[in-house]
């Protein structure tokens, strides 16, 4: 007995407040780990440094193309293209949208895990591929990911990294800029982009991540295929943000006879979209990117 009570006094006595405290951190260390983001998440709120978020606004009237009108019927109503970018990182959702009954366009980062699969998915459905270019941005801070065209790049540099991306995209027909606040205001490396996306005969989209974006403008001047965003669905997370900017994709459209639209793989967009799109579609008629680029370039001749 006297072996036991001394076995019982090797164990000291833990205080009370020291296991509320452990159990308070403990708690709270679950608590943050359920509000991290997942992983695919992560993915959006490292490339959600866009200029552009904070300072949306349409672009003026492209050069050359003032006519705002498409046409006669049956474009009578007006058209609206809807491109999905950040694609290739984000197994169920990239598969929802890609699913989604209506002609909308895809852009995939280069490197993404699910890039090749789902871009070959996207072109048997019918859908337009696009590339998802990584260009520097103004923040010094953020990293677009693997294979980041930097402005100090040669143009030879710039051209081969544009060929390489082009290569690991199956089935693209265009391009755009994800990121690139810093790149796209700088004509030499964006002709060099340009340049190598006119060889391989892909048009370009820009995304218009800041208002002193030259992308557009340059690609006008070498006969480059081309067209700018107007509206980006979810400049911020959430149901009503998008909501919100799917009734400003509409009303822009009504004014210029078209309109285009960039979103992300969200759950919150891919929400709105499936419930939303067909009530869009009672106003406008929604049509690949593709066709309002070969829409547009046959305006811009005329």
């Amino acid at each position: 007995m006297a072996k036991k009570k001394a076995q019982r006094k090797g164990y000291p006595k833990i205080p009370l407040f020291l296991i509320i405290f452990f159990l308070i951190i403990s708690g709270l260390t679950g608590l943050i780990v359920l509000l991290l983001p997942t992983s695919d998440e992560r993915v959006h709120l490292d490339h959600i440094h866009y200029e552009a978020f904070k300072r949306e606004s349409p672009p003026p009237p492209p050069p050359r193309c003032k006519s705002p009108s498409l046409g006669p019927p049956p474009y009578s109503m007006p058209l609206v293209s809807i491109v999905i970018d950040d694609m290739g990182y984000h197994r169920s959702t990239d598969r929802m949208l890609i699913e989604l009954p209506a002609p909308l366009g895809f852009s995939f980062l280069p490197y993404g895990p699910y890039t090749k699969k789902y871009a070959r998915l996207a072109h048997s459905l019918g859908k337009d591929v696009l590339i998802h270019i990584p260009m520097e941005p103004m923040e010094k801070d953020v990293n677009p990911g693997p294979g980041t065209l930097k402005v100090q790049m040669s143009p030879g540099e710039i051209a081969d990294i544009v060929a390489r991306e082009i290569a690991l995209v199956p089935y693209a027909i265009g391009a755009n800029n994800h990121m690139g606040s810093y790149f796209t205001t700088q004509k030499d490396p964006m002709d060099a982009v340009l340049v190598e996306l006119k060889r391989h005969g892909l048009f370009f989209l820009d995304s218009r991540t800041t208002k002193d974006t030259v992308a557009y403008t340059e690609a006008r001047r070498l006969d480059v295929p081309a067209l700018e965003r107007h509206v980006f669905l979810d400049y911020a997370r959430g149901v009503a943000t998008v909501e919100h900017s799917l009734k400003r994709l509409v009303t822009i459209s009504k004014k210029r006879g078209y309109a285009v639209a960039i979103g992300h793989p969200f759950k919150e967009t891919l929400l709105v979209l499936k419930k939303d799109l067909p009530l869009v579609q009672k106003e406008v008629k929604i049509v690949p990117i593709s066709h309002l680029i070969r829409l547009r370039e046959e305006i811009c001749r005329q």
